[in-house]
């Protein structure tokens, strides 16, 4: 017997013990739970196919993650079971005989999937219906989904460049003005005109010279046909609410409206408080297109439409006028932009400050006229420098109140706060010099009996009087201070 057949036959006999087999008569085998019976048949057909691939008589695995014995197929995994059957016509439980290992062995086949045809890859017909509706789906949302303002039409054809953009500009209301963060909130209404061949239809067959689209229908419009989808650099966040209208004329022409109501930022100058100006600026800035393409302008047509709203909802502040400056700055690509600035100035209404800022600021400083002008009969020694502690007590409280009254009054370095700070130095002055002249016993007293006492008498008009004139200059020193347009 030859080397190949004694390999065959120790290798039957080993497989007859696994399974029960003693002296060729059956045996059933001992019955296990599922689980663990299923682990054993497993682990001896990789064994088996191990012993019988290293003598070349097991089938070829289809995959390399296959061997382990998970990846054989079915016919594969049971050769070593149930091989020579359809031709001895024996049990799969039978003594094997020596033809049993015998058989020619059949060329490896692919396992498929139930309901995979043959030659199709691995992908059924089921899957291939899933994957063209999930396609289909994703073109659908594409299809409605916005696109991105970069991905817009091109500029206009026929028309000579750069392309002319003409704005108008409406402040509608001015509703909040936070001095200290520098916020406006404020309702703004900007027209845009520009001419586009493209747009261009037959009046007579549509029987209108304009096609008017208000909302969701302009917007959809837009995304057809080019715009200068203008940006505003002041604005804070997104509007919170806003509208669109386009109108389209026979001719080509384009008016576009935007109305919308968002917080602005803004440089706000407290150097002339109560006195001073502000100007809420609106910066109109095309991001898609440098100067050589689109350029703003307004006519004289634009600025006569353009207006500010006479009354607004601002508390203590009075419109005055709109501004308009067209300049150009380099973006981040080095290339010259168009940009267009419109101001909104408005005044602070003084009047409704007198009162409430000056008035106690000036009776906490009169304490100095009582200690000049008071004898001692009628405020003793002891009682001038417990009045002026107390005055710049209240003086310190005085400020405290005008920062929570008016925001930025003091923190910013308006002339209140610096005739507060004068105060505190007129105060402990007046208190010095109110001293020095009560020294009746002092040597230069004897020996100039007159001396203090016209002292007193000036310094009762010269003190007072300078102090409120450095008032007055810095005064009128910051009535430049305010923010120009």
């Amino acid at each position: 017997m030859g080397r190949r057949h004694r390999t065959l036959a120790r290798l039957q006999r080993a497989h007859d013990r696994r399974h029960g087999r003693r002296k060729g008569l059956f045996r059933a085998p001992r019955r296990l739970p599922k689980g663990r019976a299923d682990l054993r048949v497993r682990r001896a057909g990789r064994r088996d196919h191990r012993l019988l691939r290293r003598h070349g008589l097991a089938p070829r695995l289809h995959s390399r993650a296959s061997a382990d014995g998970r990846g054989l197929c079915r016919e594969a995994r049971s050769i070593p079971h149930t091989a020579g059957t359809a031709e001895t016509g024996r049990s799969p439980r039978a003594a094997p005989g020596p033809d049993r290992l015998r058989q020619p062995r059949e060329p490896a086949r692919r396992c498929r999937r139930p309901g995979q045809e043959p030659g199709s890859f691995g992908v059924t017909p089921r899957a291939l219906m899933c994957l063209l509706a999930l396609l289909s789906i994703g073109l659908a949302a594409l299809a409605t989904t916005d696109r991105p303002a970069l991905a817009q039409a091109a500029l206009p054809e026929g028309v000579e460049l750069p392309v002319q953009v003409r704005l108008a500009v409406r402040v509608l209301n001015i509703t909040r003005f936070h001095e200290v963060l520098g916020e406006v909130g404020a309702s703004v209404e900007f027209t845009q005109r520009w001419f586009d061949p493209a747009i261009r239809f037959d009046r007579v067959e549509r029987g209108s010279e304009r096609i008017d689209l208000v909302g969701p229908e302009a917007e959809e419009r837009l995304r057809t046909m080019w715009s200068p989808d203008l940006v505003i650099e002041s604005m804070i966040g997104v509007p919170r609410t806003k509208t669109v209208s386009l109108s389209l004329f026979h001719d080509g022409r384009v008016v576009l409206l935007r109305r919308f109501d968002a917080d602005f930022r803004v440089q706000v100058a407290m150097g002339a408080f109560p006195f001073d100006r502000q100007a809420l600026t609106l910066s109109f800035v095309p991001p898609r297109h440098p100067a050589a393409e689109v350029v703003l302008t307004t006519t004289e047509f634009d600025r006569q439409y353009s207006s500010l709203a006479p009354v607004i909802s601002a508390v203590n502040w009075i419109p005055v006028r709109l501004g308009f400056r067209q300049d150009t700055f380099y973006g981040w690509n080095a290339r010259p932009y168009s940009r267009l600035t419109v101001a909104a100035e408005v005044w602070r209404n003084w009047q409704r400050y007198v009162l409430r800022v000056f008035v106690p600021y000036f009776a906490i400083m009169s304490l100095s006229l009582f200690l000049l002008w008071a004898p001692e009969r009628v405020i003793s020694n002891t009682q001038r420098a417990p009045m002026v502690f107390s005055s710049l007590l209240a003086l310190a409280a005085l400020s405290f109140t005008f920062e929570s009254s008016f925001p930025g009054s003091i923190s910013m370095n308006s002339p209140i706060a610096t005739m507060i700070s004068m105060g505190y130095f007129y105060l402990v002055l007046v208190l010095l010099l109110d001293l020095l002249l009560n020294q009746h016993g002092s040597a230069i007293a004897r020996r100039y009996p007159a001396l203090l006492i016209e002292a007193r008498r000036n310094l009762r008009y010269t003190v007072p009087l300078i102090y409120f004139g450095i008032c007055l200059l810095v005064l009128l020193a910051s009535g430049d201070g305010g923010a120009t347009p």
